[in-house]
């Protein structure tokens, strides 16, 4: 819904036209004079903060509480925190602490994390065990998800009521060679899985790939002795994407479940899920910055240092799919942050089946999307919001406490010095595996301060919180 700007500036402390006094056993903050950058416009004010909580936006010249903490953002861009629905902190390669201090550093203020590792969250006894290892970590909001796999359909009614946001399925193994994070599951325990997720309202997300065509494809190109990248990406191909998204938009236009698309790649299933739309299907569908800002030539110069399922496209597909973010087409863009160890990406150099799939990428992912999405391409400020945080929120059912700048809503914010260029230095990766293949990349947008429930739990390189600081969200408690 959108709002008009005198609606949103009127006071909530009362006083006419300043805002009165707070009560003494709650802080107060003023962000005073940045510009807002909202999902429902762009416009110059400042943001009384009240507690956890955004009391008021005023108009830059108007009063604010005298015994409040003023921050100066004269010249800074102020976007919603960012909402990261696709993530992975498996604690032996990054744990929560170093997986959401690198959100943090990166303008997130909320992760939304798989389920694949530590244990896999299958049942309530391994939700329990991954939100007791969160609680204590996390410097950040978080939520999980929880999985899908042949086994555990029954539980997943049981999933949602303990707290999870969603639920999500392989449609294909995840790698041959190395053993599957999660197994996948068949056409008819899909279509079971969604009438259970759909009975409880319930958001069902699927990693899109055929796996009888990338099976096929892997066995095949190793018979043949591939081991170059360029292997992997003809397993895994755009046909593979395609199909296994045409056949997850079958089966929830039969069950009628809320169906997310994970890290979608090609254009061509951009419009196939535009068309769904049409046609009634509730859908949503993300991608990553991996196949915004790398393509094919990256991976052949990085070789398992890029490599992410699905694989890197071509610089077509990726100009392609960024015509579908321009036209809103594609709801939110998740990070995908997995991190390996250095041992274990080396191990495919010279055989990229043996490499792990997943880059770091949390950390950089928001400066250099709002660098390319907004100063180079056009892309709206509202737009970019509505991308990296409001959308998002509102899927998960935790809008409007989180996603947007507005009265009553968590003050969650990210503050931008969009003038103030840097590189990309691994050195400065909070992640435990430091290693991102986009070390050495310029940017003009640097993130300064990221602000947590109005406290501020980053600013200026410095995580600002202890760990624990981060708090479950699900819609049991939004």
């Amino acid at each position: 819904m959108r709002r008009h700007f005198s609606e949103l500036t009127k006071p909530i402390f009362g006083g006419g036209g300043s805002v009165g006094p707070s009560p003494a056993s709650s802080r107060t903050i003023v962000a005073k004079g940045g510009i807002l950058a909202t999902d429902y416009g762009v416009f110059p004010a400042s943001i009384v903060i009240h507690g956890e909580k955004i009391a008021a936006i005023i108009r830059p010249e108007s009063d604010y509480p005298e015994e409040g903490e003023v921050i100066d953002l004269h010249g800074k861009v102020v976007l919603p925190g960012g909402i990261d629905p696709h993530c992975h902190f498996r604690a032996q390669t990054e744990d929560f602490l170093n997986g959401t201090m690198g959100a943090a550093a990166g303008g997130i203020t909320t992760v939304i994390e798989m389920p694949q590792g530590d244990p896999p969250v299958t049942d309530p006894g391994s939700l329990r065990i991954k939100l007791r290892r969160a609680q204590a970590q996390a410097v950040v909001d978080f939520g999980l998800w929880g999985a899908v796999v042949p086994n555990n359909i029954p539980q997943i009614p049981v999933l949602f009521d303990n707290g999870v946001l969603g639920v999500k399925a392989f449609m294909a193994v995840s790698s041959t060679l190395l053993k599957p994070s999660l197994p996948p599951v068949d056409d008819a325990e899909l279509w079971l899985a969604m009438r259970t997720a759909a009975e409880v309202g319930g958001l069902l997300a699927v990693h899109a790939e055929d796996n009888a065509l990338v099976s096929f494809l892997e066995r095949w190109l190793l018979a043949q002795g591939r081991r170059d990248p360029l292997a992997h990406t003809e397993a895994r191909s755009p046909l593979a994407e395609y199909i296994a998204i045409e056949r997850a938009l079958s089966l929830a236009a039969d069950t009628g479940v809320a169906l997310h698309i994970a890290h979608l790649t090609i254009a061509s299933g951009a419009e196939k899920i535009a068309q769904a739309r049409r046609a009634g299907c509730s859908v949503s569908v993300e991608t990553c910055p991996s196949y915004l800002l790398m393509d094919l030539d990256d991976y052949i110069r990085l070789g398992p240092y890029a490599k992410c399922l699905p694989p890197l496209r071509s610089r077509t597909d990726v100009e392609s799919l960024w015509d579908h973010v321009s036209r809103e087409e594609i709801d939110f863009i998740a990070s995908d942050h997995a991190p390996y160890t250095h041992e274990e990406v080396e191990a495919g150099q010279k055989d990229i089946w043996r490499a792990p799939n997943g880059v770091a990428s949390n950390q950089v992912m928001l400066p250099l999307l709002l660098d390319e999405a907004v100063n180079r391409r056009g892309l709206k400020l509202d737009a970019f919001a509505r991308l990296t945080s409001t959308n998002a929120a509102k899927r998960f059912g935790l809008y409007p406490q989180k996603g947007t700048i507005l009265p009553g809503s968590d003050a969650d914010l990210a503050i931008y010095d969009v003038h103030n260029p840097w590189t990309v230095d691994e050195r400065s990766m909070f992640s435990r595996q430091k290693r991102t293949p986009y070390h050495g990349k310029e940017c003009a947008v640097r993130l300064e301060t990221t602000i947590v429930r109005g406290v501020t739990v980053f600013n200026r390189g410095e995580i600002c919180v202890a760990s624990g600081y981060g708090r479950f969200v699900s819609r049991l408690n939004c």
